[in-house]
């Protein structure tokens, strides 16, 4: 009896010390991924797997500064789906990197203007090798200036002439160049809140509307969730890009930029683009954050 008992004292002992050493390595591997998940704002965050197949938009302008470092950012960290208009007067240089970013990253020779007036005299008369235009439309004297209106009719006029001079541009040279307008969500929104966004699919090639200002309120997703529902119900293969923000300079966070995302993730948002002001160091805390 005493033979046959031995065994089983060396199984349990055996057992026991597996059972404890899992116990350990559990406690270990908690305590790891505290350690090393990102912290943003003092506070430690961990990406939402909803946001790691998110496609991201990016502007970037060939004359801005820091654009050499930048460029190198995304071409390091951007990957299929993600789309990068690259703005500039020379479409040829532009063109010329689209072979610099990985496969399936769609690139954009685009050019864009803020004033109304200046877009239409000008794209007619400009070189072949442009894929986008777009009209940078917002309020104050860097802006659209004395052009900006929030009469739907109005706003709706200029961006038919302006998607008309494209078509002229892309008859001159060509071309299938396509129209997006750029508004801004709150300007528009607080002058004239009858404003059908729903209607935009019939004007531009294209949506985008900023929302970045509503980064900074609570409940981001019904208010730009909601206008992408309406947008989406007039043409459902529309593509939509939501603007939001890091700007260190403005207040705008990767904790802000990051929750106005999964506030919107369950809404039919195509892409978000994220502005994001001259320091590089704001571009690449959100990409090491949103873990893509």
């Amino acid at each position: 009896m005493a033979r046959s008992n031995a065994p089983k004292s060396k199984t349990n002992l055996l057992i026991g010390g597996i059972v404890g050493i899992v116990a350990v390595l559990v406690v270990m591997a908690v305590l790891i991924s505290k350690l090393s998940a990102p912290t943003v704002g003092g506070s430690t965050t961990f990406p939402n797997p909803a946001l790691n197949s998110t496609s991201l938009t990016f502007i970037p302008d060939l004359g801005s500064t820091n654009i050499s470092t930048k460029l190198s950012v995304l071409q390091q960290n951007l990957k299929a789906g993600d789309n990068v208009f690259i703005g500039g007067t020379d479409p040829t240089a532009i063109n010329n990197l689209k072979s610099s970013f990985k496969q399936g990253v769609n690139v954009y020779a685009t050019q864009g203007y803020r004033k109304p007036s200046d877009f239409i005299a000008t794209v007619p008369t400009l070189p072949k090798g442009y894929d986008m235009f777009y009209l940078d439309y917002e309020q104050g004297d860097n802006y659209s200036g004395s052009e900006f209106t929030s009469n739907q009719t109005q706003v709706f006029s200029i961006f038919d002439e302006c998607r008309n001079a494209v078509n002229q541009y892309n008859i001159k040279t060509g071309s299938s160049a396509k129209f997006f307008a750029t508004p801004n969500y709150m300007q528009i929104k607080s002058k004239n809140p009858n404003f059908d966004w729903s209607l935009l699919p019939l004007h531009e090639d294209l949506v985008w509307i900023q929302f970045q200002q509503y980064e900074h309120h609570q409940g981001i997703g019904n208010v730009a969730g909601q206008v992408v529902e309406q947008i989406k119900a007039t043409n459902n293969s529309i593509y939509v890009i939501v603007q939001i923000s890091v700007y260190s300079k403005y207040n705008y966070t990767v904790q802000d930029a990051v929750e106005a995302m999964n506030e919107l993730k369950d809404y039919p948002v195509n892409s978000f683009e994220l502005f994001v002001g001259p320091d590089v160091a704001d571009l690449q805390s959100f990409l090491n954050v949103i873990q893509r």
